[in-house]
């Protein structure tokens, strides 16, 4: 278990923590934030390089605060894997385990088998600048765990991958992990990696963590505004809370919400757009809301609508012929909307 207790550093005028964090044996930790919000240099006080101003690190119990990198058991991945360009791929390997002291006759041996696992044996001759992308961070994988590090540490490793690439590293990861059960922590500020990849994730923002939870729950349950539009929610609803109900700004509309038990209560209300019902005029439109189509776009299977006057607020629907014939002749609707799926987050 990596166990970090009330953390803080300070490099020039900015400030990370405090931060309190527990990844468990083997867990695949995924952390995101904007760009600045401290997420690499988290990782690298993990990983040794900077100094704490007070707060621990424990790894399994052991202390590992004022340890040198060399001895805490780390390997890590960056975005730019450095490699060294005159050297070839085996080259790039061997030089590691030459710094460690392995000895030669290992070497070839420990090369061969990481080879082996990450698929880069006919590459081995080749060198940095005769490599692709996908190629190049698979190198750097395997330079990472020729080290049989306990903890993996990945800063943002895909990011300059192309889509296709991206897609196939990602599955490539899972694969890592599910094989060698490292404890993964990963930074990333690609959300789909998060929903891929992740057990657990945080989200971080001037230097502290936000919001620590499962993928799903930072998704659907965000902890207050800045993580919503962090992540993207695309139904924000500024409003007030009372006894059951939620009552958007300049509405008279009263949407009964499950969660909610305070009273008079301001804050945000956050409806999924795939969790509302749409009903045309002369349907049953008891307990709905009437709302005008401003936009709407058709991407089979699915159809975006996109709603002005009341609630601005997007709409996802599954598409249908019918249902879209109908969207292109009428622009006034109804809506009901699921108040139990709905999520409240105060000021």
């Amino acid at each position: 278990m990596i166990e970090i207790n009330a953390l803080r550093i300070k490099l020039g005028d900015f400030h990370l923590g405090p931060i309190d964090l527990k990844v468990k044996d083997g867990e695949y930790f995924v952390i995101l934030g904007p760009s600045g919000s401290g997420k690499t240099m988290l990782m690298e006080t993990i990983s040794g390089l900077y100094k704490t101003i007070s707060g621990s690190i424990k790894f399994n119990t052991k202390d590992v605060t004022d340890m040198p990198p060399e001895q805490r058991g780390t390997g890590v991945v960056y975005q730019d894997c450095m490699l060294f360009p005159h050297m070839s791929v085996r080259a790039n390997l061997a030089y590691s385990l030459k710094l460690r002291k392995v000895r030669h006759k290992d070497i070839d041996a420990k090369i061969d088998k990481i080879s082996r696992f990450l698929k880069i044996e006919k590459i081995l001759k080749r060198y940095p600048g005769n490599l692709s992308g996908g190629e190049t961070q698979r190198v750097a994988f395997a330079r990472a765990l020729l080290s049989d590090p306990k903890v993996l540490l990945l800063d943002e490793p895909l990011t300059a991958l192309d889509r296709q690439a991206k897609e196939l590293m990602r599955q490539e990861l899972k694969r890592i992990h599910s094989k060698t059960k490292k404890t993964i922590i990963h930074i990333t500020h690609d959300f789909k990696e998060m929903e891929i990849l992740a057990q657990r994730a945080a989200i971080m923002h001037n230097g502290k963590f936000i919001q620590i939870d499962t993928p799903e729950n930072i998704m659907t349950k965000p902890a207050n505004s800045f993580v919503a539009d962090f992540i993207g929610v695309d139904n924000i609803i500024h409003g007030i809370a009372d006894n059951g109900y939620f009552i958007p700004d300049d509405t008279d509309f009263k949407i009964p919400v499950s969660c909610i038990q305070r009273e008079k209560n301001k804050g945000y209300l956050v409806i999924p757009c795939h969790e509302i019902e749409v009903v045309f005029p002369g349907g049953d439109t008891k307990n709905m809301f009437p709302a005008t189509i401003r936009d709407f776009k058709s991407r089979p299977p699915l159809l975006d609508l996109f709603l002005k006057g009341g609630l601005n607020i997007k709409v996802t629907l599954p598409y249908s012929d019918l249902f879209f014939k109908k969207i292109q002749a009428s622009r006034k609707i109804f809506i009901g909307i699921k108040g139990e799926k709905c999520h409240f987050m105060s000021q």
